[in-house]
């Protein structure tokens, strides 16, 4: 630039507005060519930076599906045991059915459960506006279709599953069981172990009422 300054001002007398003009031009010329270059190390260092968060992003989402997937396979593992209690309890109606277990299976069957995925990471891209941060687009629609399978599941579990629970189980079966009765470790439930056994007369009770409750039979298929 002092160079410039120097030529500039010898131009000016000497050769004339024209010349000095076209030096004027060469400064400019070279301050936008510095500008462009401060931006382009700057927009490097920028994309730098985006492509670090995106890594941590990345491993973020890996180590939420892999605690989603764990969570799934205990659910899964759940309702084959509630699959294997109904069957037990079904087994009333060809009265093959052990007292001494039905409390067990009945208690089993009637945990209500739902997969509540939480996928923290995929909340903090879409509400920080990052997910443009992810540039692989079949990992982009892959959490995207994710996202809504969930969102399906939840609707399935909190609308359909839910009443058919409420209706054709846990009603059918407290108008049914005397718990006080037939399974009072359940009122007074604490730390200790326990059987959660039907015994004696109000196993048979219990056997008699189930027969007789087309709601409560049917409900234990559906649940």
């Amino acid at each position: 630039m002092p160079v410039f300054n120097k030529i500039r001002k010898s131009l000016i007398p000497a050769e004339g507005l024209k010349r000095y003009l076209f030096y004027a031009v060469g400064e400019v010329i070279l301050v936008v060519i510095g500008i462009l270059t401060a931006l382009q190390i700057s927009n490097w260092s920028d994309a730098r930076k985006e492509r670090e968060k995106e890594r941590v992003y990345l491993q973020a989402i890996k180590e939420d599906l892999e605690k989603e997937k764990e969570s799934i396979e205990k659910m899964v593992a759940r309702r084959i045991s509630k699959i294997r209690s109904a069957s037990k309890i079904w087994a009333i109606y060809g009265d093959s059915a052990k007292s001494d277990s039905l409390g067990y299976h009945i208690a089993n069957l009637a945990m209500w459960e739902v997969i509540t995925p939480s996928m923290n990471t995929w909340k903090e891209l879409i509400s920080t506006g990052d997910l443009h941060l992810i540039q692989n687009p079949v990992i982009k629609k892959g959490l995207a279709n994710l996202m809504a399978r969930f969102e399906r599941l939840n609707v399935m579990q909190n609308t359909h599953h839910r009443r058919e629970y409420e209706v054709y189980f846990y009603d059918p079966l407290f108008n049914t069981i005397d718990f006080d009765k037939a399974l009072p470790e359940i009122l007074g439930y604490d730390n200790g172990a326990h059987n959660l056994e039907l015994q004696g007369y109000a196993a048979v009770q219990f056997q008699n009422k189930m027969k007789q409750n087309l709601v409560l039979k049917n409900g234990i298929q559906v649940v």
